[in-house]
C-alpha cells in the first residue's frame, strides 16, 4: 500500500520564476511532458512541451480541444519503496523566497505566461527512482488531464517523456518504435506485477472472409509487452524451448486460456490452457456471419487445417524482453481442449478449469469434454480433484464466487446433450440447465424460468457485496449470444443477443447440501447488447464495483459480427442497486479485443486506465474482417470530484508582453463531464498518496 495522500496546502501564491501565457498549447489534450532537472544539487528545473497526438495505424481518436482556456498543473514526486509505498518529496517553486519549513509535498502550479518551463526547488537526498504524477485542473477546479510516472533519471539525466491522458475520454496508445503494435484478435493481455501487459496470441488478417468454409485468417505469432510509464510497446522475442516443430517461430494460438502464475528470480512464469492452432499460414479460425456452417450455429468454427495444441508454460523475462515455451509437465487437462474458461483465482486452492471442445469428428462436428480440473495454486492447498460437468459446454464462462470454499459458477454454453425431440422439453431443459455450479462436492445445476436465458460469449464478473447485505455473491452476466434449440444435431446459437442484457445472479449457499439462485435487475439505460465484447473491474471497494464494459459484436442476422464502439460502465452499490451509465465510445468499433487495467481495481486511487488492445472489425466496403492494430487507452475518473473538493490555485495575470489568443474557431468542445453518480470508492476511506494518479513504469 502506499503513503497516505496529504491533501495539498493552501494554494502557493508566490510568483514563479517563469510562467505561462494563455496559449493554445492545450488545444490537443493529448501532451507529451518533457522534464528538464539539474544532474545534482537541490533545484531541479522542469520544462512542459506539448507534442502532437498520437495517430497510429487504424486509431482515429479524436483529442479533445480546450482552446487557450487557462489550466492549473498539480505537481508530486515521491520515491517509490520496497514495500510499494511512495515516500513524498517535498518541493516548491524555484525561486521564491522560502525557507526549510515552506517546502510542499504538492505543488499546485498556474501554467501561465510566455515561457513553457516549470521550475522547482526539490528535497536533498531524492535521487534514484521518483514518481512523477501531474494532473491538469481548468479554472473551475475540473480535472481535465492525469499522467503519471516512475523513473531513475530525473537527478541523473535530467530529462524524461511523460504523456498526459484526458479524463473520462479514450486516447490513441503509444506506439512499437514508429508503428502501431501488429494487429490481432481473439487474444490474450496479462498485466504483469511490474505494471507491464504481455499482448499473446490471437489471429491476424486484412481481408478476412465471414462467410467461407475454408477461408480464415492466420495466427498472429508476434508477442509485444506494453509498458504504461513512458506509454510504448516493445516486441518480445520468443524462443521455443518445447520441442514442438508445430509451434514454428514466436506464440501462435487462439482460443486459449492464460494467467500469469508468479514470478521467481526475475522471471515470470505464464502457464497457457490449450487453444487452436494451425500450422504456417494457415487458418486456426472461420467466421460465419450468419450461423449457418455448424451444427452448432457459432458465428466462430475451427478451421479443417486447425490441431488442439498442447498446454504449455510460458517463461517471460522483463528485462531481456525474452519469452521461452517450455513442455508443461504434468498436464493440468486431461485431454487437450480449446475454447476453454478459466476462473478468476478467487477460490483459495486453485482455478477451475472448465472443457470447451476436445476434438472434431470427421464431419467437422466439434466432440465437446465434460471433464472439468482445478488447477492448485499451492503445494500446501488440498485442491479438489476433477470432476465431470453436468452437461458438456462450449462458449462458457467459469467465475469464482466464493473465496472461503472453492465455489465457481459456470454460466450458459451450448450445451449438446438436451436433446430430446420435443421442443417444449428442449425449452425447459434449455432453462434448467442454464448453468451450473462446482464446488467441492460435485456439481450442482442452476437455472429456471425467472433466470436469464443462457449465452454464449457473454461474460460474467464477479462484484463484491455491500457491507451489511445479506451473505451472498453476485456475478454481472453481460450481453452474449442466446443459446438456440437444437438445429440439425446439435445445439445453435440463435441469430439475436441476450435481452435483459444485463442481469446480475445472486448466489446463496443454502446449507448443508445446495446453492439458491435468483437474478436481481439492472437499470441497463442505453446498454446495447453485444456479445465478444470486454468486462474489466475496474474499481472494487467494500461499497461496490465498478465494472466497464466496452465494444462487441451485434447479433442480428445480416449485422452479425458488426462491431460497435460503444462503452459505459455498471456501477453496482448492493442488491438492487445496479446500473448502467454509458461514457465516450472507442474510436474504433471492435470485437474479440482485450482489455487490461493498468494497476489494481482495489487501489484506492480516483483514475484508472484501461488498455484495449486489438479485436476484429467488419469492413463496410466487403463482407470481410480485418484485425486491429491500434490499442486505446481510457483515463476514467471513477470518483468525480465535487464542487466542494475541487482544486482551485490563483491565476496570475499574464505577462503584459504576452497577446492572448482569439477565442478558438476549432469547434473546441467542453471538458467531458465525469460520471454523474457519486463517488466510489468511499469519500471516508484513506485518501491515495499520489493525489489521484494511476499508471505508471
Amino acid at each position: 500500500m502506499r503513503a497516505p495522500w496529504s491533501p495539498p496546502r493552501a494554494p502557493l501564491r508566490g510568483a514563479p520564476r517563469n510562467r505561462l501565457s494563455r496559449t493554445s498549447w492545450l488545444a490537443s489534450l493529448l501532451p507529451a511532458v518533457v522534464l528538464l532537472a539539474c544532474a545534482s544539487g537541490k533545484e531541479a528545473s522542469f520544462e512542459i512541451s506539448v507534442a502532437a497526438p498520437v495517430m497510429l495505424g487504424q486509431c482515429a481518436v479524436e483529442p479533445p480541444t480546450y482552446g487557450g482556456r487557462p489550466v492549473c498543473a498539480r505537481i508530486r514526486l515521491c520515491a517509490p519503496q520496497a514495500d510499494l509505498s511512495c515516500e513524498p518529496i517535498e518541493i516548491a517553486p524555484m525561486g521564491d523566497a522560502h525557507g526549510a519549513g515552506d517546502l510542499e509535498e504538492t505543488l499546485l502550479y498556474p501554467l501561465q505566461g510566455g515561457s513553457r518551463d516549470i521550475s522547482i526547488d526539490v528535497r536533498d537526498g531524492s535521487r534514484g527512482a521518483v514518481r512523477i504524477e501531474m494532473e491538469l485542473f481548468d479554472e473551475g477546479g475540473v480535472r481535465l488531464a492525469e499522467g503519471s510516472l516512475t523513473t531513475d533519471q530525473v537527478v541523473d539525466e535530467g530529462r524524461v517523456a511523460m504523456r498526459l491522458f484526458p479524463v473520462n475520454a479514450w486516447s490513441c496508445a503509444g506506439s512499437l518504435g514508429t508503428q502501431a503494435p501488429p494487429p490481432r484478435g481473439l487474444h490474450a493481455s496479462l498485466r504483469l506485477d511490474n505494471g507491464h501487459v504481455l499482448v499473446l496470441g490471437g489471429v491476424a488478417g486484412e481481408q478476412i472472409p465471414i462467410d467461407s468454409p475454408t477461408m480464415g485468417p492466420p495466427l498472429q505469432r508476434d508477442v509485444v509487452v506494453y509498458e504504461p510509464g513512458p506509454d510504448r510497446f516493445a516486441r518480445v522475442t520468443v524462443a521455443n524451448d518445447s520441442g514442438d516443430a508445430q509451434e514454428g517461430e514466436g506464440f501462435g494460438r487462439a482460443f486459449f486460456s492464460a494467467f500469469v502464475v508468479g514470478e521467481e528470480s526475475g522471471e515470470y512464469r505464464i502457464r497457457v490452457i490449450g487453444g487452436v492452432r494451425a500450422p504456417d499460414e494457415r487458418a486456426a479460425v472461420l467466421f460465419d456471419a450468419l450461423h449457418a456452417s455448424s451444427a452448432y450455429g457459432t458465428p466462430i468454427l475451427p478451421s479443417p487445417d486447425m490441431s488442439i495444441a498442447p498446454s504449455v508454460d510460458l517463461l517471460y523475462e522483463p528485462r531481456a524482453k525474452v519469452l521461452r515455451i517450455v513442455p508443461l509437465a504434468p498436464s493440468p487437462t486431461a485431454a487437450p481442449m480449446a475454447g476453454v474458461a478459466l476462473s478468476d483465482g478467487l477460490a483459495p486452492c486453485g482455478r477451475a478449469l472448465v472443457p470447451g471442445f476436445a476434438a472434431i469428428d470427421a464431419a467437422r462436428r466439434l466432440m465437446l469434454d465434460r471433464r472439468y480440473v482445478w488447477i492448485p495454486s499451492g503445494a500446501a492447498c488440498a485442491t479438489p480433484g476433477p470432476g465431470m460437468l453436468g452437461a458438456a459446454r462450449l462458449g462458457a464462462t467459469a467465475t469464482g464466487v466464493d473465496a472461503r470454499e472453492d465455489v465457481v459458477l459456470v454460466w450458459g454454453g451450448n450445451v449438446d446433450e438436451m436433446a430430446t425431440g420435443d421442443e417444449a422439453t428442449e425449452s425447459a431443459n434449455r432453462a434448467m440447465h442454464a448453468g451450473e455450479i462446482l464446488w467441492r462436492m460435485g456439481t450442482t445445476f442452476v437455472g429456471s424460468d425467472e433466470l436469464p436465458l443462457p449465452t454464449v460469449f457473454h461474460t460474467a464478473t464477479r462484484i463484491r457485496s455491500a457491507p451489511g447485505a445479506t451473505p451472498a455473491e453476485r456475478v454481472l452476466i453481460a450481453g452474449g449470444y442466446v443459446v438456440g434449440l437444437p438445429s440439425r444435431g446439435g445445439l445453435r446459437t440463435e441469430l439475436n443477443l441476450a435481452s435483459p442484457s444485463l442481469s446480475v445472479l445472486r448466489i446463496e449457499r443454502m446449507l448443508p447440501l445446495g446453492f439458491s439462485v435468483s437474478a436481481e435487475p439492472v437499470s441497463t439505460g442505453s446498454h446495447a447488447a453485444t456479445a465478444l465484447h470486454s468486462a474489466t473491474v475496474i474499481a472494487e471497494s467494500t461499497d461496490g464495483t465498478l465494472v466497464l464494459l466496452a465494444g462487441g459484436a451485434a447479433g442480428a442476422l445480416g449485422e452479425s459480427l458488426n462491431g460497435l464502439a460503444a462503452a459505459g460502465v455498471v456501477r453496482d452499490r448492493g442488491p438492487g442497486m445496479a446500473g448502467y451509465e454509458a461514457i465516450a465510445g472507442m474510436g474504433i468499433a471492435r470485437w474479440g479485443h482485450a482489455a487490461t487495467l493498468l494497476g489494481r481495481a482495489e487501489d484506492l486511487l480516483p483514475y484508472r486506465r484501461v488498455l484495449v488492445t486489438g479485436g476484429l472489425v467488419r469492413r463496410e466496403s466487403a463482407p470481410t474482417l480485418r484485425s486491429v492494430e491500434a490499442a486505446e487507452i481510457l483515463a476514467l475518473d471513477v470518483s468525480p470530484t465535487r464542487a466542494s473538493e475541487r482544486v482551485f490555485c490563483d491565476m496570475p495575470e499574464p505577462d503584459d508582453a504576452a497577446t492572448p489568443p482569439p477565442p478558438p474557431t476549432d469547434g473546441a468542445i467542453p471538458p467531458p463531464p465525469p460520471l454523474d453518480a457519486g463517488p466510489l470508492p468511499s469519500d471516508s476511506g484513506p485518501r491515495p498518496s499520489d493525489g489521484g494518479m494511476a499508471g505508471g513504469g
